[in-house]
C-alpha cells in the first residue's frame, strides 16, 4: 500500500487493493505472459490517461445505486397507504436482539446486501479473466518500450516472429507494465452495465406509480448513457480492444440479470399493492355473488350455471 502514497506515480486510488479476490490474485498469481508480434499495430498505440478514472468509476458505482435505494424507499415510506402498502402498521414488527427494527431499514439492507454482492461478483469473475488471458493492452508496446536489440522480429526467411521471450521491457514503470497484460475483459465495462442495469431493474420494478413513468424512463435512460459512455471511452483512451468491453458488458449484464430476477426478484408478480403503484383492488361488497370482477372465466362460468338451475327448481315447484 506504500507505494499508493508517492506523489510521483500519480495513479488513481488503489480500490481494487480493498477486495479479497483481487489481493488473493495479485500477490498469490502472476498474470500470464504472453508474447507479440513487433508488427502488431493493435498493440502499437500511444498511452493515454483514463477519460473516466477507477475513483470516480467506483464512487459512482457504489454511491449512485445506494442513493437510489435511499431516496426511493424513503419515497415509498412516505406515500405508503396503510392497509396495503408492505410498511403498513398492520405488518408485525421485525425484532433484532429485542429491538424493533422498522421496515424501511431491513428492506435498505437487503437492497445493499444483494448488490455489492453481485458487484464483488462481477469484479471477481473479470479479475480472474484478466490474470488468466493476459491479453495485452492496445498501449503495451508504448509503455513495454521494449528492447529490440535482445530478440529479432523477423526469421531467417523474413516471417515475422512470436516474441515469447520476458525481461525484454526497458520501461521504468513496472505497475503499468503490469497492467498492460491485464486487458480482457474490461473492468470498467463490467462495473459500469452492472451498476448500471442492476439500478435500471430497481426502478422498474419499484417506480409503478402511472405518474412516476416519466422519471422512471428519464432515470433510466441517464443510467444507461452513463454505462455507454464509460465502456466507448475504453476503446478511445486506448485502454481496451473493442472485445474486451463486450466481454465486460456481458459479464455486468450477466450478473445484473442473475441478482435482479433469481435473488432479487424484481420480476415476481405479488398480490400485495407494495410496489409505490396507485391501483386498488375493487370493492366487492357492492356486487353480487356471479358478478364479482375478481372472478375467474371458469368460476363465472360455474355460478351462472349454479343460478340457472336454482332458478329452474323454484320454477318447477311453483307448479307442483
Amino acid at each position: 500500500m506504500c507505494m499508493w502514497i508517492r506523489v510521483r506515480h500519480n495513479y488513481d486510488f488503489p480500490y481494487k487493493e480493498f477486495f479479497l479476490p483481487w489481493i488473493i490474485l495479485k500477490n498469490g498469481v502472476e498474470p500470464t505472459q504472453r508474447g507479440f508480434y513487433c508488427d502488431d499495430v493493435s498493440i502499437k498505440y500511444p498511452y493515454k490517461s483514463s477519460t473516466i478514472t477507477n475513483t470516480v468509476l467506483t464512487s459512482i458505482s457504489c454511491l449512485l445505486p445506494s442513493l437510489t435505494f435511499v431516496i426511493t424507499e424513503l419515497t415509498c415510506w412516505l406515500l405508503r397507504d396503510e392497509k396495503k402498502s408492505e410498511y403498513s402498521t398492520d405488518q408485525p414488527p421485525i425484532t433484532i436482539a429485542s429491538f424493533s427494527v422498522p421496515r424501511f431499514i431491513t428492506k435498505l439492507y437487503k437492497l445493499f446486501c444483494v448488490y455489492f454482492f453481485g458487484f464483488l461478483l462481477q469484479q471477481t469473475i473479470t479479475n480472474i479473466g484478466k490474470f488468466t488471458i493476459g491479453r495485452l493492452r492496445p498501449h503495451y508496446l508504448d509503455i513495454c518500450q521494449p528492447n529490440y536489440s535482445r530478440f529479432s522480429c523477423v526469421d531467417a526467411n523474413n516471417l515475422a516472429v512470436y516474441v515469447t521471450e520476458t525481461d525484454l521491457c526497458t520501461g521504468e514503470d513496472t505497475y503499468r507494465i503490469e497492467q498492460a497484460r491485464l486487458s480482457f475483459p474490461s473492468g470498467h465495462s463490467s462495473m459500469s452495465t452492472y451498476a448500471a442495469l442492476y439500478t435500471i431493474f430497481y426502478l422498474q420494478y419499484r417506480l409503478t406509480h402511472r405518474d412516476m413513468r416519466l422519471v422512471r424512463c428519464l432515470l433510466q435512460s441517464v443510467l444507461a448513457y452513463m454505462a455507454i459512455y464509460t465502456c466507448l471511452s475504453r476503446v478511445s483512451d486506448n485502454k481496451h480492444h473493442w472485445s474486451d468491453v463486450l466481454a465486460g458488458a456481458i459479464i455486468g449484464v450477466s450478473i445484473a440479470s442473475l441478482m435482479a430476477c433469481c435473488v432479487s426478484n424484481f420480476f415476481k408478480r405479488e398480490v400485495s399493492q407494495g410496489k409505490c403503484s396507485n391501483s386498488s383492488s375493487v370493492p366487492q361488497a357492492d356486487y353480487p355473488a356471479n358478478l364479482r370482477p375478481d372472478l375467474e372465466v371458469g368460476e363465472l362460468r360455474t355460478s351462472n350455471s349454479s343460478l340457472a338451475d336454482s332458478t329452474k327448481r323454484y320454477s318447477r315447484s311453483e307448479y307442483m
